[in-house]
């Protein structure tokens, strides 16, 4: 069987993108409670047992994952922008808040009929917010905002020394993720693969049923399609009617098609 023009578009493709190295494939088995469980195997060896056709078709599944890749870096980018959005609205508000806090604290002669229910609104909010951010806490927002700021070296560093300082936090397992997100954006899928798992392997992570998404999409691109149906499976079991289930059944349908 010929297939010249496909091999041929999948290997210039992939020369377009030689930053986009695929290291050691990684593999997710799930165990009996339906959790990721991590291994590694060689690709060399992988390859070396594989035949010409299974070699190709893997090229041609890495080839569907670069272009997939493209479209999740556009909308990580889009969704920094929102955060971005996001951030300058609550600097807003609370700008807003403070400058009201001075309104009304300023001595007047005759007050605003409204005067005392803004006063009591406003005072209601101050006392239930925090008087102070732990350090912690702030570490992660740090590292969030060079993320919004595409900042992605920065921000990839400061969650790597969050983790290391914080390992116990219960924002652990979103700090994977989003290096996760923060690795595939720098064109490193085999480094955003190890964080997925991490926070796949996390039964009640906030952001487990995305991990499992993306951690099975870069498995498609090892041609590990096995596995990578086994974790969309996962997510549409556990997240039945959630968009997490509607992207993994729209993967499943691709891998049957």
């Amino acid at each position: 069987m010929l297939r010249t023009p496909t091999c041929l578009a999948c290997l210039i493709s992939l020369s377009l993108f030689g930053g986009l190295a695929f290291a050691d494939a990684p593999i997710a088995t799930i165990n009996n409670n339906g959790t990721p469980v991590a291994q590694v195997v060689n690709s060399q060896a992988l390859l070396s047992s594989l035949t010409p056709d299974q070699r190709i078709a893997r090229l041609e599944n890495q080839v569907q994952y670069l272009s997939t890749y493209n479209n999740q870096l556009q909308s990580l980018s889009t969704q920094v922008d929102i955060l971005r959005g996001k951030m300058e609205d609550l600097s807003h508000q609370v700008q807003l808040l403070q400058n009201q806090l001075k309104t009304q604290s300023a001595p007047t002669s005759t007050p605003a009929p409204t005067t005392t229910a803004t006063t009591a609104t406003i005072s209601d909010v101050t006392a239930n917010a925090p008087s102070s951010i732990s350090p912690e806490q702030t570490a992660f927002n740090q590292a969030y905002t060079l993320m919004t700021q595409k900042k992605y070296p920065q921000a990839t560093a400061a969650y790597t020394q969050f983790l290391a300082k914080y390992p116990k936090s219960t924002q652990a397992s979103t700090a994977h993720y989003w290096l996760g997100d923060l690795y595939l954006a720098q064109g490193m899928p085999d480094k955003a693969a190890k964080q997925y798992k991490v926070t796949a392997n996390i039964v009640n992570a906030p952001k487990r049923p995305e991990a499992m998404l993306q951690l099975g999409t870069i498995l498609l691109a090892y041609g590990d399609n096995t596995h990578a149906e086994q974790l969309f499976k996962v997510v549409i079991k556990n997240y039945p009617n959630s968009s997490y289930a509607t992207q993994a059944r729209k993967h499943l349908q691709s891998l049957s098609s």
